[in-house]
């Protein structure tokens, strides 16, 4: 079984930035994205392209869901869900996403 271990922490994302999971898994993180339009974030090779933002969307890899509140957004996101793999995971956006905050939701055996 896995177990959770840092869950609550939260990373802002300014940029550019590497994010290391010093864990022996990946994670599935839940990831808040404020802005509006269109952009994109990338982590590692992955490309998620997100569109009508407006203030802010969520993005959460467990329950693989993209809304605001209570509405579904799905439609509005192209890609995959985001994991943070073992070792360093490089982290950017662009368009019209003004900050990320990610919470990696660690994991470890």
């Amino acid at each position: 079984p896995l177990a959770y271990v840092n869950k609550e922490i939260k990373i802002g994302v300014t940029g550019t930035q590497e994010i290391i999971n010093e864990y022996n898994v990946e994670a599935y993180p839940y990831i808040k994205v404020y802005g509006t339009g269109s952009g994109n974030i990338y982590i590692n090779d992955e490309i998620i392209t997100l569109t009508n933002i407006n203030e802010y969307v969520e993005l959460d890899s467990e329950l693989e869901e993209c809304y605001k509140d209570t509405s579904n957004c799905n439609k509005y996101m192209i890609g995959n869900f985001p994991v943070l793999n073992e070792g360093t995971n490089e982290v950017s956006y662009d368009g019209g996403i003004t900050f990320v905050e990610i919470t990696p939701r660690w994991r470890t055996l």
